[in-house]
């Protein structure tokens, strides 16, 4: 596709490009959102960067987790060029590990400085899928996250991806970003409209994902993701995640009762 943008002077990578465009419209309306949870601008802004840290742990932590048994089986393969070896352990990155990294730190912060930590939580929930959507799109650019193959509804990717070369791979990355983008607006109404309670607006974005992950997990072709008994590591975790989502659009408010 297009791994980079070329400016002459300098080539920025797509993938990178979109994820700081969707975080900067995301934090933008965060900011205007903050008076709906009686949080101060300051705190939206640095438990952003907070909960961005927990983005970058999280996301390759889980990479590395999901990637190693795979390198353990080929390590022959991989110990007689350690760039590789290198690249294809630390060179990705794995939504869920970045979204349940993200969430901790931002209630950590929530901890230290005294602030409902699901207050800020349920600030950005509508705002991840915002974020994930311009992050599919940039995985589109790159030719990673790619999906099964599709003679009819395919397209063929750059290598620099690490997709396969000369096969038509449908574009699931795009799919998922128009979901994304549709759970965002919607979300957004919800949080306009005071839908849900304390919490809720988190557990509703939780399950929703998790239902979407699990199904368009079916339709991936990527196959260093991980998984047992025949479903991905993320299938798992959405499994993990969507009782947990309908707990706090449930319960949130008891959960995290002012005191």
């Amino acid at each position: 596709m297009l791994p980079f943008l070329d400016l002459g002077f300098i080539k920025l990578p797509m993938y990178g490009l979109m994820g700081a465009l969707g975080t900067i419209f995301a934090i933008l309306i965060a900011y205007f959102a903050k008076k709906r949870y009686g949080v101060k601008k300051d705190d939206v802004l640095y438990s952003a960067c907070f909960a961005g840290i927990g983005v970058l742990i999280g996301s390759k932590l889980l990479y590395v987790i999901v990637t190693l048994p795979h390198i353990i089986e080929n390590y022959e393969f991989y110990s007689e060029d350690k760039t590789l070896l290198f690249t294809s352990l630390f060179g990705g990155y794995v939504f869920y590990g970045g979204l349940i990294g993200g969430i901790i730190m931002g209630m950590i912060y929530g901890k230290i400085f005294k602030i409902n930590p699901i207050k800020l939580v349920d600030i950005y929930a509508p705002l991840i899928p915002l974020i994930h959507g311009f992050g599919r799109i940039g995985c589109f650019f790159a030719g990673c996250c790619y999906g099964a193959p599709s003679e009819k509804y395919g397209v063929y990717f750059d290598a620099f991806g690490g997709a396969p070369q000369g096969v038509k791979l449908f574009p699931i990355q795009l799919v998922e970003a128009g979901i994304n983008f549709i759970v965002f607006a919607v979300l957004l109404i919800f949080a306009i409209k005071k839908i849900f309670k304390l919490g809720g607006i988190t557990g509703a974005y939780l399950s929703i994902y998790a239902v979407e992950r699990f199904i368009l997990e079916f339709f991936r072709y990527d196959s260093i993701r991980g998984g047992l008994l025949g479903i991905s590591t993320s299938q798992w975790i959405s499994i993990i995640l969507f009782p947990i989502g309908i707990a706090l659009i449930l319960f949130g408010e008891k959960i995290f009762k002012e005191k």
